[in-house]
């Protein structure tokens, strides 16, 4: 049988091939063709990238399909850190509900009356 491996860069190469041909070893080949790594490569066939374990007849890649070489994704980065917490922020007293008018630094906001507590 005979497909093209493309690249994204709008390369192409035509390659005549075995369906017994495992994925592994055509990717080796189309990488070296393309100057990619392998290891970090993948083939994709109609938008589902192929396993290399399997051979070209147990994907289902058929005589003049089309296969894409891509660089497999890098993997997603960790998550940042949490940005710690800046002094001068909410005091402890409006933290917990404050006591009275003015308590925490909220602008005089009285947490107390509006829980039924009573205040200022």
């Amino acid at each position: 049988m005979f497909v093209t491996v493309a690249a994204a860069d709008g390369r192409a190469e035509g390659l005549p091939v075995e369906g017994s041909t495992a994925i592994a070893d055509l990717l080796s080949l189309a990488a070296s063709l393309f100057g990619l790594d392998p290891s970090s490569a993948a083939l994709v066939h109609n938008q589902t990238p192929l396993n290399p374990a399997l051979t070209l007849d147990a994907a289902g890649v058929k005589d003049g399909d089309m296969l894409l070489i891509m660089n497999a994704a890098p993997p997603a980065p960790a998550p940042a850190p949490a940005p710690a917490m800046q002094s001068g922020g909410l005091g402890a007293g409006a933290v917990a509900g404050g006591g009275g008018a003015g308590a925490g630094g909220l602008g005089g906001i009285d947490f107390g009356s509006l829980l039924g507590g009573g205040g200022g």
